[in-house]
């Protein structure tokens, strides 16, 4: 369905699994370490976060799309941050990771089947590989959104 080029260096840490039915990642990579954050507890499950090791100057990506969560809202968030190879991206920088949202042909920002890569790492040459693959990031051929949204003065629903 996709396809993406990164450092042989680089080691495969997991592949293919969905987290709490929210998101479904389809590898991590690096040479640094990574456990999930995620838990069952007696409700359903809890997620924290991914915990990382990238000390002594190595990296961690994980290449995702969001499968769960609310439908979309149609607000026009076509606008990129940057375009990496032929992909339109938004980039999010927090103090532990910096993440790239690519966007699906036909959608918005935001919305479900987008494709997401986060880095970690305090090396801005690894941080560059990470980018690389960003722009090396291809969708199969003929994927398009499916262009369904909720109107943004749409009602809630009410719950009674």
């Amino acid at each position: 369905m996709r396809s993406f080029a990164y450092p042989i260096s680089w080691r495969t840490l997991a592949v293919d699994f969905t987290e709490l039915g929210a998101s479904r990642t389809f590898g991590v990579l690096g040479t640094g370490a990574r456990h999930t954050g995620c838990r069952v507890i007696d409700n359903g499950g809890d997620c924290t976060g991914d915990v990382v090791d990238i000390s002594g100057g190595r990296i961690v990506v994980k290449v995702y799309e969001r499968v769960g969560g609310p439908p979309p809202w149609c607000a026009g968030a076509t606008h990129a941050d940057a375009t990496l190879g032929p992909n339109a991206v938004s980039k999010q920088v927090d103090a532990s990771s910096t993440i790239w949202e690519i966007r699906r042909p036909g959608a918005e920002f935001f919305w479900p089947g987008n494709a997401f890569v986060e880095a970690w790492t305090d090396s801005t040459a690894l941080l560059a590989q990470a980018e690389a693959l960003v722009a090396s990031f291809r969708w199969r051929r003929g994927v398009i959104s499916s262009g369904t949204c909720a109107p943004i003065d749409t009602p809630a629903p009410d719950p009674s």
